[in-house]
């Protein structure tokens, strides 16, 4: 990598991270509903908000929110 490559790279923009908005209504789930666990939060996204996304990221996301509070 060329040192103006780097430099480039370094002092880019900072963009928001992409799941922000997914972890904020798994919080506001898991806020209303404190029993839920993933995969009901998972059928609840689907429901009620339209949710399309993979299953998967569900679990990972709401450990971390679990484990926060």
């Amino acid at each position: 990598m060329s040192a103006a490559g780097y430099y480039k790279w370094l002092n880019r923009a900072s963009r928001p991270y992409k799941y922000d908005e997914l972890l904020a209504k798994i919080r506001q789930i898991r806020a209303d509903n404190p029993d839920y666990g993933a995969y009901r939060i998972y059928l609840h996204l689907q429901i009620f908000q339209g949710y399309t996304g993979s299953y998967y990221l569900i679990p990972s996301f709401a450990k971390c929110i679990i484990v926060r509070d």
